[in-house]
């Protein structure tokens, strides 16, 4: 790419390809920023334990109980530190880390910093910092959120999953970078995933729901790939949460093929994900879903 100029992409089957070229510049560079943000905010569930055992108690009750509910903020910060030249504009968006990437944070979905640590933290706690089953994350996008958090699970089975090559190629080099040999990498569709029924303990989907062009044919798989008592979590763009970010959806990325409706309400996806599954935990940050959910023992 020439010097001076800006790659906007566009998003396909919840993953990203490059477009166009754009003359550098603010508002070129707002563009592209929040064309590109709705990557930087997958965060979401809720205790993975808590959830196996079938409870659905809150993070500050579990906190005074003494629970463990998951991978700590501070170590992911720490891993995310490592990146170093590696990290980019973009990952400064994801992780709300730079003045450019608070502003689009607060410009487009109304979120500081304690919001965005705070939806990270939920998503990630719907993995145990001591797991060692199978997890398929889908789709794995650049990895900058997950690769650090697989550094620390290294008795796993790692199952990254996205339609762009191009997205998976940055994530394999942060999977070589942390010496990451249990994780592996696979180009496919969501809508029909290669893996036989109930392959996987846990699916992770960080932002993806949002853009798939077919939802319903998203959950059946992701359902069908899971294990009986396995664990469903992740997070997606909801409307009706907060008017600045529908305005944002409706006006821009929707338009631009960024997004793809219908878009859930929080009322709309409980009532879906509770027709799936036996246990079903929502919480809601601003306009992002948060959600962790655990596959009944008999359900086929």
């Amino acid at each position: 790419m020439k010097k001076g100029t800006i790659t906007a992409v566009k998003c396909v089957s919840g993953s990203c390809s490059e477009k166009l070229s754009r003359k550098d510049g603010f508002f070129n560079r707002l563009e592209l920023a929040v064309a590109n943000h709705w990557w930087a905010t997958r965060r979401p569930p809720v205790s993975l334990t808590a959830m196996a055992e079938g409870h659905t108690k809150t993070p500050a009750e579990r906190k005074s109980e003494g629970v463990t509910t998951g991978m700590a903020h501070e170590e992911i910060r720490q891993a995310y530190q490592m990146l170093g030249q590696e990290a980019t504009a973009y990952d400064g968006m994801i992780t709300c880390s730079t003045l450019f990437g608070r502003t689009i944070c607060k410009l487009v979905w109304d979120m500081d910093k304690a919001d965005n640590d705070r939806y990270l933290q939920l998503a990630l706690a719907g993995i145990r910092e001591d797991f060692a089953g199978k997890l398929l994350e889908v789709p794995v996008g650049t990895g900058v959120l997950t690769m650090p958090v697989y550094q620390k699970l290294k008795n796993s089975d790692v199952t990254c999953l996205d339609y762009s090559t191009e997205m998976m190629a940055t994530a394999q080099k942060r999977a070589e970078k942390f010496g990451l040999r249990q994780v592996r990498f696979v180009q496919g569709d969501v809508g029909g995933l290669p893996f036989e029924n109930g392959s996987f303990d846990v699916v992770l989907s960080l932002n993806g729901f949002h853009a798939f062009p077919d939802k319903g044919a998203a959950y059946r798989e992701t359902f069908r790939v899971l294990k009986p008592g396995g664990i469903f979590c992740g997070c997606f763009y909801i409307r009706g949460e907060t008017r600045r970010t529908d305005w944002f959806i409706r006006h821009f990325y929707e338009p631009k093929g960024f997004f793809t409706p219908p878009f859930e309400t929080a009322a709309s996806l409980k009532k879906r994900l509770e027709n799936f599954y036996a246990n079903v935990t929502l919480d809601t940050v601003k306009s992002m879903a948060c959600f962790c959910c655990r596959k009944g023992e008999s359900r086929k």
